[in-house]
């Protein structure tokens, strides 16, 4: 069909340029018309293989897309897999990124795979707004959104930790901190002061896609339950029939870390975690 197309406007294009030289050379009577005609055809042609080509694009990308969802609804049901089987007794507190049209089927299938836990609270951490913005107190460069890794600082965290003491573990589908070190669950002061206020051990973490490379010996079921990862080994091609089976669709892509085979995980696959 674009061949088609392509000829045709090639054709358009000749008729146009035949036209206009038989009415400026020779007056021809019928040359203005058959230039303004196949003038109007040929820009036609363009503008319909034009759409094609976003139409096609378009097709393409919301594949991708679709096998995008796939995945990580597929690295979602296997991560509730092993956490209903080990901790099912568990209560859980959710992070989750704060709802837009381009997460809003994923913040379904977020919730449809952690059913079989119980998730008692859903936590969105809603981009805090700078002070001074009212006002416009603040340097240009501030005015700009932060990343949401940005909003996500060790103190946010630590305070959601303490607005929600009594749950068992916090899975964070946002990563964690780029200043993760200040968590209170790798800080010895800060843990401390957790147990004395609250009466019990801050509540693990459960990771999906977080930085885990300097982590190999905080995945010890006490400051860290389980953690979904990248395969570094993994082939990625963003077009790829992703599998039926949500196990086999797994495990193509991801790997989950935990207590159990960590030291496994880190003999197999060198480059996931720092050399001790």
């Amino acid at each position: 069909m674009k061949i088609l197309l392509y000829v045709l406007m090639i054709l358009a294009a000749g008729g146009m340029l035949f036209g206009n030289k038989k009415y400026k050379a020779k007056g021809v009577a019928w040359g203005r018309p058959l230039a303004g005609a196949c003038g109007v055809l040929s820009l036609v042609f363009a503008i319909w293989l034009i759409a094609m080509q976003l139409t096609g694009n378009r097709g393409r990308v919301e594949g991708i897309i679709a096998n995008e969802n796939k995945y990580y609804s597929a690295k979602l049901q296997f991560l509730a897999d092993y956490l209903a089987d080990k901790h099912g007794d568990k209560e859980y507190l959710v992070i989750m990124n704060p709802p837009t049209e381009y997460n809003a089927e994923r913040d379904q299938l977020l919730k449809d795979a952690l059913r079989s836990l119980n998730v008692t609270e859903w936590y969105v951490l809603e981009p805090e707004m700078p002070v001074g913005m009212l006002t416009g107190d603040i340097p240009e460069e501030a005015m700009m959104d932060p990343m949401m890794e940005e909003q996500l600082t060790p103190e946010r965290f630590n305070k959601i930790l303490h607005e929600f003491p009594d749950v068992d573990a916090v899975i964070s589908t946002i990563g964690l901190p780029m200043e993760y070190q200040g968590l209170l669950v790798f800080s010895q002061k800060p843990y401390q002061e957790f147990k004395d206020k609250h009466g019990k051990e801050p509540p693990a973490l459960v990771l999906l896609d977080a930085y885990i490379y300097e982590l190999k010996n905080s995945i010890n079921g006490k400051q860290i339950l389980a953690a979904v990862t990248y395969n570094p080994g993994a082939d990625y091609r963003p077009d790829e029939n992703v599998p039926k089976d949500y196990k086999e669709a797994f495990e193509k892509r991801y790997l989950l870390i935990t207590p159990e085979n960590v030291s496994e995980m880190a003999t197999t696959h060198e480059s996931l975690f720092a050399a001790e």
